[in-house]
């Protein structure tokens, strides 16, 4: 299903589009953001094991020792250690380099440089290429596909795309630099992404396998957003973003 649409102005988009490489600092504001995730994580989780517990202790089901349910009768544990054993028992036999160079079966060492001169020349975009961005979701999965349109050829093809965390409401094209490269001179390429969730993300479209987005706009704890869910707030949406402008 596609939920949204934006045009890129034509030659807007850098020549190469750069891969998304971990830095120090990013590696610290993934770590943060994860860290805030895994938190709310076990929050849910508690909350969860506390009503498993209710479930499990109540009279109308003792009957059924539901506790025992996910014991398992197939086999004893020795079998299951030495079946552990065989599959691992010729791992000894394995060979590893530490550099790829040093790899007899790696025979295309010389050719490097044209391979990469290649894959540099199936993700350049020209000047007079169309990019238009598509919000997708198929089987509950979503994601923006950034797509190249060729108008000479009249070809129309996904060159690179990034996984969103749910279902995308809205997109809006932004030309000037936000995290990562807002102190880089020059304009940018970026994407703001509505979704249901009460946050917009940002994400650089001159940046190829990206994990996460260079800007998220919102509340990230989920705790004070639960307070204000559906209520207006004058700092940051607590709820679903519908529409950007």
């Amino acid at each position: 299903m596609i939920s949204a649409l934006a045009w890129v102005r034509k030659g807007a988009a850098a020549e190469k589009p750069t891969t998304y490489e971990m830095t120090e600092e990013e590696y610290t504001r993934i770590q943060g953001i994860a860290a805030l995730e895994i938190e709310d994580a076990k929050k849910e989780l508690k909350e969860k094991s506390k009503l498993d517990d209710e479930i499990l202790n109540d009279p109308a089901l003792k009957d059924f020792d539901l506790d025992k349910y996910d014991d398992s009768d197939h086999g004893s544990d020795q079998e299951e250690a030495e079946g552990s054993a065989h599959v691992f028992s010729k791992i000894k036999g394995l060979s590893y380099y530490k550099e790829g160079e040093e790899d007899p079966y790696i025979t295309f060492k010389d050719g490097e440089e044209d391979l990469e001169e290649d894959e540099a020349d199936e993700v350049r975009i020209f000047g007079s290429d169309n990019l238009l961005l598509v919000a997708k979701t198929e089987d509950d999965i979503s994601n923006i596909e950034v797509c190249v349109f060729e108008g000479e050829s009249d070809n129309l093809f996904v060159h690179h795309d990034f996984m969103l965390p749910a279902f995308p409401l809205a997109l809006e094209w932004l030309d000037y630099r936000v995290g990562r490269k807002a102190q880089e001179p020059g304009g940018g390429s970026y994407v703001a992404v509505a979704t249901f969730e009460p946050r917009i993300e940002i994400w650089d479209l001159d940046t190829m396998d990206g994990m996460y987005p260079d800007l998220v706009l919102g509340c990230m704890d989920k705790k004070q957003l639960r307070k204000c869910r559906g209520k207006p707030h004058a700092e940051f949406h607590t709820d679903a973003v519908m529409s950007l402008s």
